[in-house]
C-alpha cells in the first residue's frame, strides 16, 4: 500500500480528541494522537506519542519493536488540515496523517 493510500484510509471519519493516528514522513511513520479538533472538524492538532524500544525484545539497528505510550506525548502540537481530496496533511508540509492507524516505523537505511 502506498503512503498516499494509507493516508486516505479513515479520511471520512471526523476526528475526536484521543483518536489514534499515524503521521507518514517519507518512509518513516510516527504514532500520534489527536489533542484538539476545530468546531468544523476540518482541522485537528496532533502530538507524537512517546515511543521506546520494547523491553525484552531484540534491539539494535533494524529493529521495529516499539512500545507506544498512549496519552504520553513528546514534542509540539502539529496542525493538520483536511484537504479537498479528503487527505489529512500537516500545514506547510506534505506529511500525510492517517486516522484510525497507530504505527511507528523507523527506516534504518537513512
Amino acid at each position: 500500500m502506498r503512503i498516499e493510500e494509507a493516508a486516505r484510509m479513515g479520511s471520512t471519519a471526523t476526528p475526536k480528541v484521543g483518536d489514534k493516528c499515524t503521521m507518514h514522513l517519507y518512509s518513516d511513520a510516527h504514532a500520534c494522537q489527536v489533542v484538539r479538533v476545530s468546531a468544523s472538524g476540518k482541522t485537528m492538532w496532533i502530538k507524537r506519542n512517546k515511543v521506546e524500544h520494547e523491553p525484552g525484545t531484540e534491539g539494535g539497528m533494524g529493529h521495529q519493536n516499539w512500545l507506544k505510550h498512549e496519552n504520553v506525548f513528546e514534542g509540539e502540537e502539529m496542525k493538520i488540515t483536511k484537504r479537498k481530496n479528503g487527505d489529512w496533511r500537516e500545514t506547510g508540509s506534505n506529511c500525510y496523517v492517517s486516522l484510525g492507524q497507530w504505527h511507528e516505523y523507523y527506516d534504518w537505511s537513512f
